[in-house]
């Protein structure tokens, strides 16, 4: 986690700033009008049929991005949040690949 850097979504302009230094923690509160945007990498290395990401984000604004093996976009027959840490993703047939998640931490 110690190359980390907090990103904030500016609700007006819709760009991403960074803010604080390597590691993200300890910097100063949010802003007025900005939100905090995590990343999260899933990497699921065996072909299974449903992928249940525990991001530990405690938040359910989450997007995903789902890619095969080979780095090709895939789509899930279903993508949901269970609950403010997980999200779930099926598939109509096993898949492996990676999820990368943006987590928003919405004021």
């Amino acid at each position: 986690m110690a190359n980390l850097v907090q990103l904030y979504l500016d609700k007006d302009s819709g760009r991403l700033v960074a803010r604080g230094g390597p590691g993200g923690g300890g910097g100063p509160p949010v802003p007025p009008g900005l939100y905090r945007v995590f990343g999260y990498v899933f990497r699921q290395p065996v072909a299974v049929g449903t992928w249940t990401i525990a991001h530990g984000g405690e938040t359910s604004d989450v997007t995903i991005d789902i890619f095969d093996a080979d780095g090709e976009v895939i789509l899930p027959n279903q993508a949901y949040v269970v609950d403010e840490n997980t999200v779930e993703i099926t598939f109509t047939t096993p898949q492996n690949g990676q999820a990368n998640l943006l987590l928003f931490s919405v004021p």
